[in-house]
């Protein structure tokens, strides 16, 4: 058996692909909602900078930012290139990056999965990312409190 697998090794290996005539490419993104602003790649209107581990990211030319779950570390990463399973897309950090007629919408399942504009914030597993030194923060009779499951910064509405 020991033989057989050598011999399969050897006329796999002497193969040879050329992988030069192919292109590789990121599937295409695709929204959760229809609602989801087209400004930008993920939402943030032209110029915003979101909140990203220590730093910052200019998510208005495609850029995201992954935070690292739970920890918070953060990362910025080119259009196309997406964020690991442990990682929480974030386009808006809050209402100032969004459009006037937008929220910024955390979209739950465990822990945060993204953060992105969108007309509304109110389908099962969303919640509202809110800052409270903004006059009226939260929709309806919500609190706009510190995030438990965001790095430090972040609030949410409840």
């Amino acid at each position: 058996m020991r033989g057989l697998i050598c011999v399969f090794a050897v006329l796999l290996a002497s193969c040879l692909v050329d992988f030069d005539d192919f292109t590789f490419e990121p599937p295409p993104q695709s929204a959760s909602s229809s609602a989801v602003t087209t400004t930008g790649s993920g939402g943030g209107t032209p110029g915003t900078q979101v909140s990203c581990g220590n730093g910052s990211c200019d998510v208005s030319d495609g850029i995201t930012c992954c935070l690292t779950k739970p920890e918070g570390d953060g990362r910025c990463v080119p259009p196309g290139e997406d964020c690991l399973g442990n990682e929480t897309s974030v386009w808006c950090d809050g209402p100032e990056d969004c459009a006037q007629d937008e929220v910024c919408c955390g979209d739950t399942s465990v822990g945060f999965d993204q953060l992105m504009c969108r007309q509304s914030c109110d389908a099962p597993g969303q919640i509202v990312i809110c800052d409270s030194s903004v006059q009226d923060p939260c929709p309806g009779n919500d609190n706009c409190t510190s995030s438990i499951t965001l790095p430090d910064g972040y609030e949410v509405c409840n």
